[in-house]
């Protein structure tokens, strides 16, 4: 169980008495891949060194190793990196895959016409005979990843009015006639195998993916365990175990591109465990895992964690978060699990988690950049295209609000942020008591890592501040909106002062470019007001059982307090009053509820509203899926 807060030695002892799956897995899945994105030969060299020992089955070499085909026959460096890398996999019976994007015929292509027994057929001609030469140059590669999006000409977007068979080809066919012919020549001729990556930017997209898949059998469909690009909030990918009779393999980011690529925490041991609940009744084979982000790498930090329990997860898929926690302590950090030492550790880096889903999104909304850093300009730039609510209606209203904010938005947005911050600086202090049990070159990486984050956490609530203010003063014009604006314009001046020049993410630099670019769109301000907001903390579930829990809070100003919780974000299908009104100590006993099943909730005090935290019930019997 993950509690939203861990508050003492008690609170943190009563996880390892919870159990959350209700379905299970009757067996260990089949195949454990590894996604490697950079080109470095040495960091190559160890990373596939260092595979077997995690269980890992497959190698796919993608993005700044190789990215399409066509490199292998054209680029000396990328062939021979492809050579050596899949050669090395061999030793350790790894299986090796590389990356192909398709069209790949140059950028925006649209006219191209696809017949390939019409004006089409040199076109494709030539797609096989990449293929052909790169298979032959480097035959100890053993399969390719066809890919559709972000392709130099992405084969949906081909205009029909370019000839007759592009104007009758629905896209679902296009999609399916692309994979039968890299098929015959990756399969039929070479006896590679052929995975298909779901890589789509929209519903739309997705589904003509989905319906293109359905009109083969036998292949693997590599799926996200989310659509699009990953966040925490986006339902399970609808196309998981929806392929026909094709495999579900599953592709995570284990490679924290959007969560600090690595140079902060965010431990998933938790997250993992929940998705493989989600998975036992899709019946998937396998999961295919990002490493790194670029050059940017999870081995050798303490991020290590998420390939840890993914290989724990994949040998037993029902194993509990607690356990992969308790062993991943003793075995990286010679500590005791049950030690106090170890338990403060534990509870510091599980805590990581929810203090970067609280600090990179707002309101449960990937809003800002499409990157791990700050964005350059005061602006949601993600918010239209990358919102939680076009995969899952549910958010829409969280949407709506955030498109057109209002005080009581900047407020809601403003404690989700404080609750970051807190929750990182309570990591802090677990770490703290930690510290006797940890080797000294231990304790100081991982304490360096969690005061940047900490710092990153106030980075990004101003910064988000900022967003969102900006537009409800351009809306209003209200000069008190302006002065708590400059107030966070100096804040994150401050805090670009004491940031190290070179750290990642949110370094002084990125910080004082936002703030320019900020002040540049504002009128100037004679100063700068902080503002004045009541603010929830230590929220926090108490004496979980089987079917109730106790809901504790604090808020720095007295008022009448309530809790909401329900099984689904953002759904909040329960209601309770405080049973001491008017108070700053709140505490509220939630009865009725299932065994092992994760609830989510959220508590207000007046017209103060918390973000989402999350319990689970001690656990009943357990079903297996076969």
């Amino acid at each position: 169980m993950r509690l939203g807060w861990t508050d003492g030695i008690c609170a943190r002892t009563l996880i390892i008495l919870c159990v959350s799956a209700v379905f299970t897995f009757a067996e260990p899945l089949l195949d454990h891949a590894w996604q490697l994105h950079d080109s470095d030969w040495s960091v190559i060299q160890r990373t596939v060194e260092r595979a077997p020992a995690f269980g890992v089955t497959e190698i796919q070499l993608s993005h700044g190793v190789v990215d399409a085909i066509d490199e292998i026959v054209e680029d000396s460096e990328t062939r021979e990196r492809v050579r050596r890398a899949s050669e090395l996999a061999d030793q350790f019976g790894i299986a090796t895959h590389v990356w192909a994007h398709e069209l790949n015929i140059g950028k925006n292509k649209l006219d191209q016409c696809l017949d390939p027994e019409g004006a089409g057929k040199e076109m494709w001609d030539q797609r096989r005979a990449a293929y052909r030469g790169a298979l032959r140059l480097c035959p100890s590669v053993d399969g390719v990843v066809l890919m559709f999006g972000s392709c130099p000409t992405e084969v949906w977007h081909i205009r029909g009015t370019a000839c007759e068979f592009n104007a009758r080809t629905p896209n679902e066919d296009r999609v399916a006639m692309t994979i039968q012919i890299i098929r015959e020549v990756v399969c039929d001729e070479f006896g590679k195998k052929l995975v298909v990556r779901d890589f789509c930017h929209s519903p739309q997209q997705l589904e003509w993916y989905r319906l293109g898949m359905l009109k083969h059998r036998g292949l693997r469909a590599m799926i996200k365990e989310v659509p699009q690009d990953w966040q925490p909030y986006y339902p399970l990918n609808r196309v998981i175990g929806n392929v026909g009779a094709n495999d579900s393999f599953i592709e995570l980011d284990l490679g924290a591109e959007y969560w600090g690529r690595n140079h902060i925490l965010f431990c998933m041991p938790d997250y993992l465990a929940r998705r493989f609940s989600e998975f036992a009744a899709r019946g998937i084979t396998g999961v295919v895992a990002r490493v790194e982000c670029g050059s940017d790498h999870a081995l050798d930090t303490p991020n290590e964690v998420n390939l840890y329990a993914l290989s724990r997860l994949i040998r037993d898929p029902n194993v509990s978060p607690e356990t992969m926690w308790r062993d991943w302590v003793a075995q990286r950090y010679a500590l005791a699990p049950d030690s106090e030492a170890g338990q403060h550790l534990i509870a510091a880096l599980r805590r990581s988690f929810d203090v970067g889903r609280k600090m990179y999104y707002v309101l449960d909304q990937w809003a800002l950049e499409k990157s791990s850093d700050i964005p350059a300009e005061p602006q949601a730039a993600c918010l239209i295209g990358k919102n939680s609510a076009q995969w899952d209606p549910d958010f829409t209203a969280w949407y709506e609000e955030l498109r057109n904010p209002s005080a009581a938005t900047l407020r809601r947005i403003w404690q989700e942020k404080e609750e970051a911050i807190e929750l990182a600086q309570t990591s802090l202090d677990d770490l703290a008591v930690a510290r006797v049990g940890l080797r000294s070159e231990d304790y100081q990486d991982l304490r360096a890592r969690m005061v940047h984050q900490h710092r990153c956490a106030q980075v990004w609530k101003y910064v988000t501040d900022v967003v969102f203010r900006k537009q409800l003063f351009e809306r209003e014009r209200r000069t008190e909106d302006r002065r708590l604006i400059e107030f966070d314009l100096r804040a994150l001046e401050a805090l670009a002062r004491e940031t190290a020049p070179t750290a990642e993410p949110a370094n002084p630099d990125r910080i004082r470019a936002f703030t320019a670019a900020a002040a540049q769109l504002l009128p100037k301000i004679d100063r700068a007001v902080a503002p004045d907001f009541n603010v929830l903390s230590r929220i926090r579930a108490e004496e979980v059982s089987g079917d109730a829990a106790t809901i504790c809070w604090t808020s720095e100003r007295k008022g009448d307090g309530w809790v909401e919780w329900g099984t689904k974000l953002p759904r909040f299908e329960q209601h309770s009053e405080t049973e001491a009104p008017w108070a700053e100590q709140h505490r509220i006993v939630i009865t009725g509820l299932q065994p092992g099943t994760r609830y989510v909730f959220r508590v207000g005090t007046g017209d103060v509203i918390s973000s989402d935290y999350s319990f689970t019930t001690c656990s009943a019997p357990v079903q297996t899926l076969r």
